[in-house]
């Protein structure tokens, strides 16, 4: 179990390089955004991803039962980011794989949490409604 100290330090550095993605983000500066991105799956959830097409196929399903619950926060976040960046990228397929990916992992967290979360639930109605304007275009 990690110590209350160190939590709140890693959390102060999930909230600086969110902060960090969404600059990146705004400027439109999308490679630098996706390689943050990557670089904080591995940084924050000890997660490798495979280079190329296969990145892709982040086994969602095998991470909902072996990351802790902020973990789990941390991760939905990093999913739905970058099917943000690679919708402004126009990269349909790959943003539809991201967000489908980052949904799951919020009605996961739904369900799991006692909680209602006002947060969540705005990101899971934006998603939603990304997924059906990519779905209507294809």
């Amino acid at each position: 179990m990690i110590s209350k100290d160190s939590l709140l330090q890693l959390l102060k550095q999930w909230d600086e390089t969110q902060k960090k993605i969404n600059e990146l983000i705004d400027d439109h500066e999308n490679s630098q955004a996706l390689d943050q991105i990557r670089d904080s799956y591995n940084r924050f959830l000890k997660i490798n991803l495979p280079e190329g097409e296969d990145e892709q196929l982040l086994p969602v399903d095998k991470y909902l039962h072996s990351l802790e619950f902020d973990e789990l926060k941390v991760l939905a976040d990093l999913l739905n980011k970058e099917g943000e960046v690679y919708y402004e990228l126009e990269e349909d397929e790959k943003s539809r794989i991201k967000y489908q990916q980052a949904l799951e992992v919020y009605n996961f967290l739904n369900k799991e949490e006692k909680l209602f979360s006002f947060e969540r639930e705005a990101k899971i109605d934006l998603i939603q409604e990304r997924l059906k304007f990519l779905n209507e275009q294809s």
